[in-house]
This record gives C-alpha cells, sequence and structure tokens, in this order.
C-alpha cells in the first residue's frame, strides 16, 4: 500500500451488513447491521413479515411494473376473489 503520512491515524474497519434489499417502490425497513451486529441479521429478520399491494388488473405496462406506460389492455372479467386468493396460495410461507 501507500506510505502513510507521518502523524495520521489509521482508520478502524468496521463491518457493515444489509438484511436484504428493497425494491425501489417499496416502503419498509432495511436492517443494517453494524461491527458484531451483522453476525445477528438473521435473528433480526427471522419474524413473520406482511405485504400488502395494489394492482390494475387487465393492463400491461413498457417496463411491467405501475411507472411504465400501459401499452397492452385484456378483459378480466373472469377474475375473481377466489382466483386470486388461489394465486396468492404460492406466495405464502416460509422462505427457504
Amino acid at each position: 500500500g501507500a506510505a502513510r503520512r507521518a502523524g495520521e491515524a489509521k482508520r478502524p474497519k468496521i463491518k457493515v451488513g444489509h438484511g436484504g434489499t428493497l425494491d425501489p417502490m417499496a416502503t419498509g425497513v432495511l436492517v443494517l447491521g453494524i461491527g458484531t451486529g451483522c453476525r445477528q441479521l438473521e435473528r433480526y429478520l427471522a419474524g413473520s413479515k406482511r405485504y400488502s399491494a395494489e394492482a390494475l388488473l387487465g393492463s400491461e405496462t413498457d417496463t411491467l411494473d405501475s411507472e411504465g406506460q400501459i401499452i397492452k389492455t385484456a378483459s378480466w372479467d373472469h377474475v375473481n376473489r377466489a382466483c386470486l386468493e388461489a394465486a396468492l396460495e404460492d406466495f405464502r410461507g416460509d422462505i427457504m
């Protein structure tokens, strides 16, 4: 490495970690671990989580999210609450 200037203090190295990432449009908490807290991140994140979402059925955007321009529409008359509840089952359960 480069020679250290006289009198310059060595900076302590502190480990920092995070417990995941947030989608740019998501709201919530991003848990950080600092120092020995990095080893405890898994424990901090062990609790249950709940998610809520809003959807505009029958629309497709050029970005495949709510920020894009609608490029295609389709009928969604066949979609009812029972269909949505059945589809949600694939998203429930433990994260592996």
